[in-house]
């Protein structure tokens, strides 16, 4: 991470299996203190700024995604199989290219004080999430989370009785 901005408060730590992959010198990294980051764990920084506040965790097999500018604030829980990825592919350039050549288009994500990011869920670029704030397992989060608030992701089971053979 030779010319990266790295800093932390005391007490990080980092289970086996997590990588970071740095791919810029002028990222910038800061974990503020008592911080745990769970087995098999990936943080990608490219040119962004990474800043995560203090007592934060991050379970099992997340990922944080790093092009623009990623906030944690502090006391902040990340469930297994989150992702947050604040940067998209360009598609939307004129250029005649493949997508893969395009480039990313950089923004952010925000994450207030206090919050707990459910199972499997995944924020996308330029949302900002409140104080206070869980978000169930399995959300798709694309959009601003006001303080105090709750998201589920309310899906009703469908069961229904079947006999060997029967077509749909």
């Amino acid at each position: 991470m030779l010319g990266v901005k790295f800093s932390s408060g005391k007490a990080l730590r980092i289970s086996a299996g997590t990588s970071f992959r740095v791919y810029n010198k002028k990222a910038s990294i800061r974990f503020g203190k008592n911080n745990y980051i769970r087995k098999s764990c990936s943080v990608v920084v490219g040119d962004g700024v990474l800043k995560i506040g203090d007592n934060f965790f991050m379970n099992n097999f997340s990922s944080v995604n790093c092009f623009g500018v990623i906030e944690i604030g502090n006391d902040c829980l990340i469930g297994e199989g989150v992702r947050l990825y604040d940067h998209n592919y360009d598609y939307r350039s004129a250029e005649n290219l493949p997508l893969n050549k395009k480039g990313h288009r950089k923004g952010f994500i925000s994450i207030g004080n206090n919050c707990w990011l459910g199972t499997n869920t995944v924020v996308l670029m330029d949302v900002k999430i409140g104080n206070n704030v869980i978000i169930g397992a399995n959300n798709l989060v694309y959009k601003d989370v006001p303080d105090n608030s709750i998201i589920l992701a309310k899906q009703d089971p469908v069961i229904r009785a079947y006999k060997t053979g029967e077509q749909e």
